[in-house]
C-alpha cells in the first residue's frame, strides 16, 4: 500500500473507531453540522444515495418500489423481461429519510440518474413527501433505445418521476448547462449542471445529449454521474455508468469522462459493479481510496478487483454488510480525510493462478478472514485466514466441513487415515444415524463411521456389518434368528412382520414352540410365526385365540361348545365343572340331549349339564341315577316301585 494511503487508512480508522463510540449512544437523526454521503444498501442491486451537508439533504436516486405496467395502458406495453418480483424498497427509503431527519424543509433536490426502476421507481414516493425544490434526470424517450430488450419499464417509472415533479412544485431540470440558472425559469427545464449543497458542491457529468440523436444500446450510456466536493474531498457516485463503445451502441463514457473527473476519494462504482463498468482505465484515473458497490461482491468483475486491491481501496459491498446488519454505509467526507463512520471496511477476493484458491485482502493487503465470500464463479470459505479452506476440515456455525485441494466442500464418501465418513449434499459431515441409499449408517460425535457388529446405541440394540451398514430384516447368528426393524432397531417382544406375529426375548432371540407370557400360552411354529386357530400337538387338539393365547375353559364355536384345559388341551370324555358333570364327545363338542356312554344313556340339559332324577320329555317320565345313567326294568324310587321299558320310558 502507498505511504499516502496508509496514513489516510489509519486516520480512517480512528475515525471509525470514535464514530462506532458515539453512534453507540446517539439515534440515527439529521447532524447539525459535517458533510456526508449515506449510501443504502438493499436486498436487490439498487440505488439509493443521501447527501447531507450542514443539515441540507440532497438524494441522488430512490431504488426500487412495486408499481410495474401490466399493459394496460398502450403507452407502456408489458414486456416479459419486466420484473414483477417484489423488490420493493419504499419502506426503507422513506424510513430511513425520516431516521435522519429529512422533511419538506431542508430536502433540496432529488437526482434521477436514468430512467431505470432500480434507480427511481420510488421518485414519486419520495417527492410527494419531502417536496425537493428541484428534480433532475436525462430526458428521455424509447426512442433513444436501440437494443429492445432494455426498454424494461423505462418510460413508465420516468413519467411517473416526470408527473410527481410537476403534480408537487418542484423544478424539473432535464437539460444541463454550467452556466445555467441554478433554478430554471418559469416554464424551462434548463438548469445548471453545478449546484451547492449546504458546505458541498455538486457537479452533475454525463449530460451532453448527443443520445438522443445516435440512439444507445441501453439507459446506462446516458446516466447522469455526480461528482461531490467537500472540505477538500472528493467522491464520484456513478450511478449506472459504462464503457459500452460506440461501435456497440454506447458512448465510451468512462472514457470520456475520468480526465474530467480525476482523482477521488471516494467512488460509488458504476453500475453495481457489473460488466463494462468500472473499466481499468477509468479506475487507475479516479483512483478512489473507498470504494463502494451497491451490489453483491460477486458482481463485481475480476479486472476492477485487480485494480482495486492495486490501489489498496478500501471496499464495501451490499451482501457483506446487510450479512452484518448493516443497511448504509456512511461516508464522512472530513478536511483530514473521508473515511466510512459506521461500519469497518470489507474484504475482497482474488483467486491466484498458482493455487486456484481465492485470497482475501483488506486494504489491498492478504487478510485473515472468517466466513464466506463470493466472486463471480462461486462462494469460498475462509477460516481465519487469507486463503479459502482447501484440503482441510472446517467447523462452520456448528457443523463439520470437508474441503479438497481446491476448495470445494466434498460430498457423499470420504475416506481419511483409516476411518471413513459421510457428508451430505452440502457438504456437512454426517452424526449419529444416516440412512443412505437406502442403508442405516451410525457415525460418531467425530463423524467416524462405525462398523462391525453389535451396537447398543441409546438403549437399543443394532448389527453393524463390515461395510457400515446396519442390518435391517431376518439374521441368523449360530443357530439364533434375529429381526432388524425398518430403522434397524434389533426387535424384543412381539412383532408383526409381514402379517405374522413373531416374539423375541430380552437378547433378541426368536422364540419357538410353547411360550407362556403374560400368564396365557402360545405356540410359535418352526419358523417361529405366532400359531391361531386349531392346532394339534403330540396328539393334542388345542385353540389359538386371534391374539394368538391358547384358548381354556369355555369356548363357543357357532352352536357348539368347547373344554380346553389350563393347558390349553381340549377336553373330551366326562367332564365335573363347577360341581356339574358334562360329556364332551370325542370331537370335543359339549353333549346335549340323549348321549350313549359305555353302554348307559344319559341325558344332558341344552346349557350341557347331566341329568339326574326324574325327568318328563315330550310326555313321558324318565329317571336318571346319581351317576346320571338312565335306568330300565324295575326300580324302587322314594320306597316305590316303578316299572321302567327298555328305553326307559316310564310304564
Amino acid at each position: 500500500m502507498p505511504s499516502w494511503r496508509r496514513s489516510k487508512v489509519l486516520f480512517a480508522i480512528v475515525c471509525l473507531a470514535a464514530a462506532i463510540a458515539v453512534s453507540a449512544a446517539m439515534p440515527a437523526v439529521a447532524h447539525a453540522d459535517g458533510d456526508r454521503i449515506h449510501i443504502l444498501m438493499f436486498k436487490y442491486s439498487a440505488d439509493c444515495i443521501v447527501l447531507e451537508s450542514d443539515g441540507r439533504f440532497g438524494v441522488v436516486d430512490c431504488a426500487e418500489d412495486s408499481y410495474y405496467p401490466d399493459g394496460s395502458d398502450e403507452r407502456y406495453p408489458w414486456r416479459d423481461y419486466i420484473s414483477t418480483e417484489e423488490r420493493s424498497n419504499t419502506d426503507q427509503v422513506i424510513g430511513y429519510l425520516d431516521s435522519i431527519g429529512a422533511n419538506t424543509e431542508n430536502v433540496e433536490f432529488l437526482v434521477g440518474t436514468h430512467p431505470h426502476s432500480d434507480h427511481i421507481a420510488n421518485a414519486p414516493q419520495v417527492i410527494e413527501r419531502y417536496l425537493p425544490d428541484r428534480v433532475y434526470t436525462p430526458e428521455y424517450s424509447d426512442d433513444y433505445i436501440t437494443e429492445p430488450s432494455q426498454l424494461w419499464d423505462n418510460l413508465f417509472v420516468y413519467d411517473r418521476l416526470v408527473e410527481a415533479a410537476e403534480a408537487n412544485g418542484s423544478a424539473l431540470i432535464r437539460h444541463f448547462y454550467p452556466d445555467a440558472p441554478v433554478t430554471p425559469e418559469e416554464g424551462s427545464d434548463v438548469g445548471c449542471s453545478e449546484f451547492d449543497l449546504g458546505s458541498m458542491h455538486i457537479t452533475l457529468l454525463n449530460t451532453d445529449e448527443s443520445y438522443k440523436e445516435t440512439g444507445v444500446y441501453g439507459a446506462n450510456a446516458f446516466s447522469l454521474g455526480v461528482l461531490v466536493e467537500a472540505n477538500g474531498q472528493r467522491a464520484f457516485l456513478a450511478g449506472d455508468i459504462n464503457n459500452i463503445p460506440e461501435s456497440s451502441g454506447g458512448k465510451s463514457t468512462e472514457d470520456n469522462i475520468a480526465p474530467l473527473i480525476g482523482d477521488v476519494d471516494v467512488l460509488k462504482l458504476g453500475h453495481h459493479g457489473n460488466k463494462n463498468s468500472n473499466t481499468a482505465n477509468f479506475l487507475y484515473t479516479l483512483s478512489p481510496e473507498i470504494a463502494v458497490q451497491t451490489g453483491k461482491s460477486y458482481q463485481l468483475v475480476a479486472e476492477s478487483k485487480d485494480v482495486l486491491l492495486e490501489l489498496g481501496s478500501a471496499y464495501y459491498c451490499t451482501d457483506l454488510a446487510l450479512e452484518q446488519g448493516v443497511t448504509e454505509i456512511i461516508v464522512e467526507l472530513d478536511a483530514g480525510g473521508s473515511y466510512v463512520s459506521n461500519v469497518e471496511s470489507m474484504p475482497m477476493i482474488k483467486v491466484h493462478e498458482e493455487d486456484g484458491l481465492a485470497h482475501a485482502y483488506l486494504y489491498g493487503e492478504p487478510y485473515a478472514y472468517t466466513g464466506w465470500l463470493s466472486d463471480a464463479t462461486r462462494y469460498w470459505y475462509f477460516d481465519n485466514s487469507p486463503v479459502a479452506a482447501a484440503d482441510t476440515w472446517v467447523k462452520i456455525d456448528g457443523k463439520w466441513y470437508r474441503y479438497d485441494e481446491s476448495s470445494n466442500p466434498i460430498t457423499g464418501w470420504f475416506d481419511e487415515d483409516e476411518a471413513r465418513y459421510y457428508l451430505n449434499a452440502k457438504g456437512v459431515m454426517a452424526t449419529g444415524w444416516k440412512q443412505i441409499d437406502g442403508s442405516w449408517y451410525y457415525f460418531g460425535s467425530n463423524g467416524v463411521m462405525q462398523s462391525g457388529g453389535w451396537k447398543k446405541i441409546d438403549g437399543s440394540w443394532y448389527y453393524l456389518t463390515s461395510s457400515g451398514a446396519a442390518m435391517t430384516g431376518w439374521m441368523k447368528q449360530g443357530k439364533v434368528w434375529y429381526w432388524f426393524a425398518p430403522n434397524a432397531v434389533m426387535a424384543t417382544g412381539w412383532k408383526n412382520i409381514d402379517g405374522s406375529w413373531y416374539l423375541f426375548d430380552s437378547s433378541g432371540g426368536m422364540k419357538t414352540g410353547w411360550q407362556k407370557v403374560g400368564g396365557a400360552w402360545y405356540y410359535l411354529d418352526s419358523k417361529g410365526a405366532m400359531i391361531t386357530g386349531w392346532l394339534k400337538i403330540d396328539d393334542v387338539q388345542y385353540y389359538f385365540r386371534d391374539s394368538g393365547a391358547a384358548a381354556v375353559g369355555w369356548v363357543r364355536f357357532g352352536d357348539d361348545w368347547y373344554h380346553f384345559g389350563s393347558s390349553g388341551a381340549m377336553q373330551t370324555g366326562w367332564l365335573k365343572s363347577g360341581g356339574t358333570y358334562y360329556y364332551l364327545k370325542s370331537s370335543g363338542v359339549m353333549a346335549t340331549g340323549w348321549q350313549k356312554v359305555g353302554g348307559a344313556w344319559y341325558w344332558f340339559k341344552d346349557s350341557g349339564t347331566m341329568q339326574t332324577g326324574w325327568l318328563k320329555l315330550n310326555g313321558t317320565w324318565y329317571y336318571f341315577k346319581s351317576s346320571g345313567a338312565m335306568v330300565t326294568g324295575s326300580q324302587v324310587i322314594g320306597g316305590k316301585q316303578y316299572r321302567f321299558s327298555s328305553s326307559g320310558a316310564m310304564l
